[in-house]
């Protein structure tokens, strides 16, 4: 009897390990809803490393959608890129790119929470930025931004991401993983970068961000 009810006790405390741990992983999503397409802006960006090199841009257009109401797709088309390596500062461009100082490149997206805060996860498809007097650079990784606008359960047409890097990016933790982009040179292996700029997303209707 005493080894039944040992057995029973500890089915009824495996339950209870797994509701709370899918209620915890629940909980790091933020649900968007009410939206599909996005489309938006940036300001002035840069990606760099301690140290060198450093990518600046002056400005983004972005496009999108939402794939469900925790998860997308972007598109960026980033304009007056410029790359300062060893005292030396030149233009910069992905293949394919009208400009020779223009980026295009794409990622897809995933609405958490970091840091207590409603974020959104921006995980990067591999690209490769070249310009004059330097080696081509990949880059790829994942970035952590937070949304700064609008509130949990407010609707509205726009939304704002703010990803602040500086050395290191300031939010990196999500399920105990560290997400960050890398940097990667030809001749030489990857290293951590951090990325800063502010997005803005709008939508033609208005898109409800629930809290977890």
């Amino acid at each position: 009897m005493k080894v039944r009810r040992l057995a029973m006790a500890i089915t009824v405390i495996a339950v209870l390990l797994s509701t709370t741990t899918t209620t915890v992983a629940f909980s790091q999503e933020q649900e968007v809803d009410g939206v599909t397409e996005v489309a938006g802006s940036g300001g002035p960006a840069t990606l760099g490393i301690p140290g060198e090199p450093v990518f600046t841009t002056e400005g983004t257009d972005v496009s999108g959608r939402f794939t469900t109401t925790t998860t997308g797709e972007l598109s960026f088309d980033v304009t007056g890129c410029h790359m300062t390596w060893s005292g030396i500062t030149t233009t910069c461009r992905t293949a394919g790119s009208p400009l020779n100082n223009t980026v295009n490149f794409t990622g897809t997206f995933h609405m958490i929470t970091a840091n207590n805060k409603p974020a959104m996860l921006l995980t990067l498809n591999p690209y490769t930025m070249s310009g004059p007097f330097y080696n081509p650079s990949e880059i790829k990784g994942s970035v952590i931004g937070t949304i700064t606008f609008p509130a949990c359960n407010v609707g509205s047409t726009e939304m704002r991401i703010s990803f602040i890097g500086g050395g290191s990016q300031e939010d990196k933790l999500y399920t105990g993983v560290n997400y960050f982009p890398t940097v990667n040179t030809e001749g030489n292996s990857a290293v951590e970068a951090s990325w800063t700029t502010n997005l803005i997303l709008k939508s033609p209707t208005a898109m409800k961000m629930t809290c977890q």
